[in-house]
């Protein structure tokens, strides 16, 4: 019979010298601030007594010098002013306290917290609230003189009235532009007002915040644990001054250096004696640890190039493209995509090379369940129905904006090279920064749509037909242009009133919008004047779409709000270019509109 074998680690046992022991105690009681045991008390000398007036030194001691206003700024404070501003911000517009405008810009700034579209009890959402609320208040106090309005209004306690109207989801007195300025503010210049009026950027107090992830909102005496975990060597002292118990603070890093040079001294001596010391194995909660948001110190440099160069292209450039671009600039891959989602519709939007996913496969798999859940997944998958080429490894990350998951992040490599944790960590810091991103683009590109409308007809205004005229004719292919002018219009603002004249001009820019062709573009001109724009259209087809569009207007009645329906005639000029020539076009069409208006209106007329 084969024996088995199996490792075996021989049981030790070995005293350490009484003497090492005591002093080590004494050494860590003294360290600490502990009670060392009585035959150690003994021979300490009787604590100093505190000191008698509030706020003056204790024995040993001295205060920084504080900054105007009183109190002292500190970085540590700073940060923690800024979280705990974040999650009372966060929990405001989960609750829908916060009224536009500015809401959704700074929902998109504050996804590194990790409540917005995450969190949704209500009750869980006022205790955040509550919690963020006093420890920035703590946190304000301590900061000292020499702040910003917004930030000293945004710290400052919620009254009860805002409270209680906060956690019904009903409006407070503060407003999200207001947070935004003053996280802003914090991030910026660690409070200060700002040297020049900069307008707040949501990718870059989100990238701020991402850098902040390691510090907490510290409890408030029966709060929660906060957001996120706070680091040790980041904690203050009860009294909230962060300098420690009275004068036995400066003893601390000598006295801890003493018993770790003692404790090697031990252990060396013991492992000279029997043999090396065996390497435990990693435990399984060390093996499955979860995501960490802080991205090494060596990314972060890049991450901020990274959300100035995303804020750039938000208004300018192709977004999707920059945030691939980026992302495999600072983790390597073999190739990344995009997904966009609206609704429940998954799209492939931008990819590094041709068919690198299946949009048939999106519909189920990690990607799916990425957008659904809004928590980032890397693995190893051989069967990951979207991915072409498998096995691979696979990292997608929920880019949310808005509260919502606008898009998925994905990035592929090799199956024999997975993701590490570094690598993990800058693209959980990276996801925040790209999601205002896209967000600050989709407003961007709202904004600028609605620059081009006519706000009374919905059709396109003078500004767009401008630019697209001059497109239209640039390519030097032949396009029409036709102007339609409503005959007599001023007397229907006469007799019915300037409302019954918007309705008609309403509904006369739905009839020439419904009755032209699909690819043919509809203007409000000025005034009564709509012009159509037929790209790569023949003269005379350009008139028979004017003469369809002037007897459907003939024809129609059209409601004004009066107790009888209106009829109305329209007068046409139309024309053609070849040469590329946008202003001779139009004057050729105004031309035969002139005509047509001294002809006896009701007309087409064509301009060569």
């Amino acid at each position: 019979m084969r024996a088995r074998s199996r490792s075996y680690t021989p049981r030790v046992r070995w005293r350490p010298p009484v003497g090492f022991l005591l002093i080590a105690a004494v050494l860590v009681a003294v360290g600490t601030g502990a009670t060392p045991s009585p035959a150690v008390a003994q021979t300490q000398p009787p604590p100093s007594p505190p000191p008698t007036q509030p706020g003056q030194p204790g024995p040993g001691q001295t205060l920084p010098p504080p900054q105007p206003g009183g109190g002292t700024r500190d970085d540590a404070t700073v940060r923690i002013a800024a979280i705990a501003l974040a999650q009372e911000a966060s929990a405001l517009v989960a609750l829908r306290a916060l009224t536009p405008p500015g809401s959704d810009r700074l929902a998109s700034a504050l996804g590194p917290v990790g409540i917005v579209g995450r969190v949704t009890d209500p009750a869980e959402l006022t205790r955040l609230l509550h919690e963020g609320d006093e420890a920035g208040a703590n946190a304000l106090r301590r900061l000292g003189g020499g702040l910003s309005r917004d930030v000293q209004t945004t710290l400052s306690l919620l009254s009860a009235a805002d409270r209680e109207a906060a956690s019904a989801g009903r409006a407070v007195s503060l407003d999200a532009e207001e947070y935004l300025r003053g996280l802003d503010h914090l991030a910026r210049n660690a409070g200060a007002p700002p040297a020049s009026a900069v307008p707040p950027d949501p990718a870059a107090i989100a990238a701020y915040l991402a850098g902040q992830s390691s510090t907490s909102v510290p409890p408030t005496g029966g709060g929660g644990d906060g957001v996120i975990e706070q680091r040790a060597d980041e904690e203050t002292d009860g009294d909230g001054d962060g300098d420690g118990d009275g004068g036995s603070s400066s003893l601390v890093p000598i006295l801890a250096a003493v018993v770790a040079v003692l404790g090697a001294g031990a252990a060396f001596a013991f492992t000279r004696r029997r043999g090396p010391l065996a390497t435990p194995a990693a435990s399984p909660a060390t093996a499955t640890r979860p995501l960490s948001t802080q991205p090494p110190q060596s990314a972060m440099q890049d991450l901020l190039e990274v959300s100035r160069r995303l804020t750039s292209a938000a208004a300018t450039g192709d977004i999707d493209r920059a945030v691939l671009r980026d992302a495999l600039g600072l983790v390597w891959a073999q190739g990344a995509a995009l997904v966009r989602q609206a609704g429940d519709v998954l799209t492939v939007s931008a990819e590094t090379q041709p068919d690198l996913l299946r949009t048939e496969g999106l519909d189920a798999g990690a990607i799916r369940r990425v957008a659904e859940t809004g928590q980032p997944l890397v693995q190893i998958s051989a069967t990951e129905p979207a991915v072409r080429n498998l096995p691979a490894s696979l990292a997608a990350f929920p880019l949310v904006g808005g509260g919502r998951v606008e898009a998925v992040l994905v990035l592929l490599r090799s199956e024999s090279q997975p993701f590490t944790a570094s690598e993990r960590d800058v693209l959980q810091a990276l996801a925040p920064v790209a999601a205002a991103a896209l967000h600050s683009a989709r407003q961007t590109r709202s904004a600028i749509e609605e620059s081009l409308v006519d706000p009374l007809t919905g059709v396109g205004n003078r500004r767009r037909f401008d630019a697209e005229l001059a497109t239209a004719v640039a390519e030097h292919v032949p396009a029409a242009l036709f102007i339609c002018d409503l005959d007599h219009f001023k007397s229907v603002n006469d007799q019915h009133g300037h409302p019954a004249g918007d309705a008609l001009l309403r509904s006369v820019a739905a009839l020439v919008r419904d009755t032209v062709r699909p690819g043919d573009s509809v203007y409000r001109f000025g005034g009564e004047e709509f012009c159509c724009l037929l790209r790569e259209t023949a003269l005379d087809a350009a008139v028979a779409v004017a003469e369809r569009v002037r007897a459907a207007i003939a024809e129609r009645a059209f409601a004004i709000g009066k107790p009888e329906p209106l009829h109305a005639t329209a007068s046409f000029g139309v024309s053609v270019s070849t040469d590329g020539d946008a202003p001779g076009l139009l004057a050729r069409a105004d031309a035969a509109l002139y005509e047509a208006k001294e002809g006896g209106r009701n007309q087409v007329r064509a301009g060569r």
